[in-house]
């Protein structure tokens, strides 16, 4: 990875916002999730009623769009003070995968 790229190249503002939206209704969506959500959603300028399909292995996702992902969803997954394991999982789908695909050692191995 070429450390002086843009960090957002590559990035699909749609799949971020689809991908936070299924996290954050995996254990159902509350205000302070929501909230969140419509922040995101308007900052990148995307319709939450017209979403591209998430695809089942976040692995594959876009980099730049990969780690905002995690990034966020940390903080989405937070925001009702408990992580489910609902989102514990789409966590664990997002992060080591991310970086194990970029050569990048796993706490695992």
């Amino acid at each position: 990875m070429d450390p002086l790229r843009d960090p957002l190249d590559g990035l699909s503002p749609s799949l971020y916002v689809a991908t936070l939206a299924e996290i954050g209704h995996s254990d159902g969506l509350n205000p302070a999730e929501r909230d969140l959500l419509d922040q995101h959603a308007a900052r990148f300028g995307v319709d939450l009623v017209d979403l591209p399909e998430v695809p089942r292995d976040l692995s594959i996702l876009p980099w730049a769009t990969r780690v905002l992902v995690y990034r966020d969803a940390v903080t989405l997954t937070l925001a009702d003070e408990k992580v489910s394991p609902e989102e514990e999982r789409h966590l664990d789908m997002t992060s080591w995968n991310a970086f194990e695909r970029h050569g990048v050692p796993s706490h695992r191995s």
